[in-house]
């Protein structure tokens, strides 16, 4: 599928928000429309993709799919603030979460979103912690690293200081990590 970037597509309009939309839902690749301002454009992200961050207008913008099952379109407001959409497993079938950036200028941060169904234990070098289900935590960003209980440790790979989100979740019954960087 050829695409032209997004950010090329949206340049007609007075720039506002940027975003950047997650796909942590279904296990094969999802195509999605961005409809925002009259303008469309598709883009197809597999598990675990991202299209990394681009400039919306500040108009209402839509994300429907054009492939899957069970996933819901999801409506953005205006705005000018910085979001990411993430596309993750529900009860049944799959849900949308909208999650206000929080940038930082030359600095680490580290905030974990839990998007699993059940607690996240964490251990920490103040301790362990639990993330409630939608619960956010900031975490110390010593290494930008999350380590579950008698698990494995995520690390982020990025070099430049910057704010990251670790979106926590679920698949194949075990724990996972995906870092956006927010910027």
């Amino acid at each position: 599928m050829k695409h032209i970037p997004l950010s090329l597509a949206f340049a007609a309009s007075a720039i506002a928000g940027d975003i950047n939309i997650v796909q942590l839902g279904p296990p094969d690749a999802v195509a999605l429309e961005i409809a925002c301002a009259g303008t469309k454009q598709n883009v197809e992200l597999p598990h675990g993709g991202s299209t990394g961050l681009f400039a919306l207008p500040e108009k209402p913008t839509v994300i429907s799919p054009t492939s899957g099952d069970k996933i819901p379109s999801l409506n953005i407001p205006a705005t000018a603030k910085t979001n990411i959409a993430v596309l993750s497993p529900a009860a049944k079938g799959y849900r949308w979460t909208l999650i206000p950036g929080k940038r930082t200028e030359e600095k680490w941060t580290l905030r974990a979103i839990n998007l699993a169904a059940e607690p996240a234990r964490l251990t920490t070098k103040n301790g362990p912690i639990e993330i409630k289900p939608d619960a956010t935590q900031e975490l110390p960003a010593n290494g930008i690293s999350v380590r579950f209980e008698g698990s494995e440790k995520f690390s982020y790979d990025g070099s430049e200081p910057c704010a990251v989100v670790a979106l926590i979740y679920r698949k194949d019954d075990a724990w996972q990590v995906l870092f956006v960087p927010d910027r």
